[in-house]
């Protein structure tokens, strides 16, 4: 499966950044019929916490999720796209959308398939 690392902005604790503020890392389980991304991507994330959310993701079928791709680094409106995202203060795309938040990922209707073995070599 793919999982991504994604930035999540903390107002009180987490990873300083070079700019001083703080920052959270996370993963999230990327759908199959999202397109690969790449970093400076902003995505939606369906977050049901920090610590071990995708663990056990196969057997279980619940934990972060990427939901939608808002913004593409590769766009030729990227920072266009960035003025229309939620914001924390100053730094844009972080805060809540405001977009239905089920009780499992099953109602999102994603399908998640294996991608890689247990030593990271391709399947497919």
């Amino acid at each position: 499966m793919r999982v991504v690392r994604v930035n999540l902005r903390h107002p009180e604790w987490g990873g300083w950044i070079r700019t001083g503020q703080l920052l959270w890392m996370a993963v999230a389980m990327v759908p199959d019929h999202i397109e690969p991304l790449k970093a400076g991507d902003f995505v939606e994330i369906r977050q049901t916490g920090t610590w071990h959310t995708v663990e056990d993701f196969v057997a279980k079928g619940e934990g972060n999720i990427v939901v939608r791709v808002l913004c593409r680094v590769s766009d030729p409106d990227y920072a266009q796209c960035l003025d229309t995202l939620p914001r924390i203060g100053p730094y844009r795309g972080f805060g809540e959308t405001g977009t239905y938040y089920p009780e499992s990922i099953k109602e999102y209707g994603f399908t998640f398939t294996p991608r890689y073995d247990e030593k990271g070599n391709p399947l497919w």
